[in-house]
């Protein structure tokens, strides 16, 4: 998780893309990476709440997005 306009999660996500090239064994079992990232529309509560509920209610997003997204991978395979 990161707090990032557009040009700096690009940014971002090239390091990260960048850095997993590093990694030889990676390439040696045929593996591919992806490296990708969405911007979270923030809720109205979440401009006024404290920094630890922010956190934890973005953490719990993450949490739903990933896990919708593992359910379309299995939906499609």
């Amino acid at each position: 998780m990161a707090f990032a306009n557009d040009k700096g999660a690009a940014i971002l996500a090239k390091r990260i893309r960048e850095q997993f090239g590093h990694l030889e064994h990676l390439k040696h079992e045929g593996l591919n990476v992806s490296v990708t990232y969405k911007f979270l529309s923030p809720t109205p509560g979440d401009v006024a709440a404290p920094s630890e509920d922010t956190t934890g209610k973005m953490a719990s997003r993450i949490e739903e997005l990933i896990a919708s997204e593992s359910l379309e991978r299995a939906v499609i395979s």
